[in-house]
């Protein structure tokens, strides 16, 4: 809903349509409150029993309106994005499976049905919640952590199996955050795992890889997706990829500090490393992007292409993309003019080389009906 009194009858209309059929909502309240949007929002609020998606992300004056105590028997998808004043509750929702909030404070805040959700994605969470949504979401499946922050947490944790979980994105700007959510975890069903190492100048030189490995060890989950981003150094990136040789789609954000040389090195002529690769994306952001690039540089790339592409005895890398911030094309034309990346994208190779593609929030991931 985006439009002043005079758009209030249709909508007024269009729920009339809709009679008793499921209503699937995305409300957009940023206007001024008169009578008939106040009546609008009444209305709307009074057919919660009828919300099968609703979107509360930009409902500011809608949630006025909301009971203490809801009943939501038919909804199934739920989006915030931040704590409720009067603190509704939704745990009266037997159907509610997915939930995307930008700010998660505290249970008060959101009450939830834990148990029975699958999905549950926020952009910011205290660590001492992430921990305790871990312990009660045991049927979770996805979970988006992108922004945790740190608070007065004990260093001793219970470990948490999420025997269901498939998808785990996980980032911060803390080692202690990561080092005690990845000691937390037993995921043994885990598909696809995004590590997030958030302002990578505040890290020490060196990261403790052990966590990870240990996590991998523990929960033996075998990877098809798995994505490193800001990983400090070379060693530790090398360390946690030959902990998943299982995946089939790797990500890599390194720092400047990593020589991704190196890593093109390992991946040429073992197949003991990342034998199941299939799709390889490397992401220099600004931070990573290398004072020049070394001559050397493009045939050491090249000689990994081709070498994963023919190699009989593990998977062929059937696409490649290296997208990075830098101002001029001389980084392009450095690699792509290599005479392997061109013979490989004559015979089918996907390969991408060059300016890094504007990044488009998906948050939340649905998409009710806009009202």
């Amino acid at each position: 809903m985006d439009a002043p009194d005079v758009r209030v009858d249709v909508y007024r209309n269009w729920i009339a349509r809709a009679s008793r059929a499921p209503l699937s909502l995305r409300i957009n309240d940023h206007f001024a409150i008169s009578p008939a949007v106040t009546a609008l929002l009444q209305t709307i609020a009074g057919l919660s029993t009828q919300w099968r998606t609703m979107d509360l992300a930009h409902a500011l004056n809608l949630r006025d309106f909301l009971p203490s105590q809801g009943n939501f028997p038919l909804l199934e998808k739920l989006s915030t994005n931040k704590s409720f004043d009067n603190r509704p509750s939704f745990r009266h929702a037997p159907n509610l499976r997915q939930v995307y909030t930008v700010h998660y404070d505290s249970p008060a805040s959101l009450q939830l049905p834990w148990s029975q959700l699958t999905v549950f994605r926020t952009h910011t969470i205290v660590f001492s919640r992430c921990l305790e949504v871990f312990h009660d979401a045991v049927n979770l499946v996805d979970g988006f952590f992108h922004t945790i922050l740190h608070d007065s947490c004990p260093l001793v944790v219970s470990l948490s199996p999420l025997i269901h979980l498939q998808g785990l994105t996980l980032g911060s700007g803390s080692v202690a955050v990561f080092t005690t959510v990845l000691n937390s975890l037993i995921t043994p069903a885990l598909k696809n795992l995004t590590l997030w190492f958030q302002h990578p100048a505040l890290y020490p030189s060196f990261v403790d890889v052990s966590p990870f490995l240990n996590f991998a060890t523990r929960s033996s989950f075998q990877l098809q997706t798995l994505g490193l981003h800001d990983m400090r150094t070379t060693e530790s990136l090398i360390q946690c990829l030959k902990a998943t040789p299982s995946v089939v789609y790797l990500t890599i954000a390194p720092t400047r500090n990593v020589d991704m040389q190196a890593i093109y090195t390992q991946l040429t002529r073992s197949v003991h490393f990342l034998p199941k690769l299939e799709t390889f994306h490397v992401i220099l952001a600004a931070n990573a992007c290398p004072l020049r690039l070394r001559p050397q540089t493009a045939s050491v790339l090249g000689r990994m292409l081709s070498w994963r592409w023919a190699a009989g005895d593990i998977a062929r890398l059937r696409s490649f993309q290296l997208a990075h911030a830098y101002s001029n094309h001389y980084f392009d034309d450095a690699i792509t003019s290599d005479p392997a990346f061109r013979r490989l994208a004559a015979k089918g190779m996907d390969l991408y080389v060059g300016k890094m593609r504007p990044v488009v929030d998906s948050f939340p991931e649905f998409e009710p009906k806009d009202l």
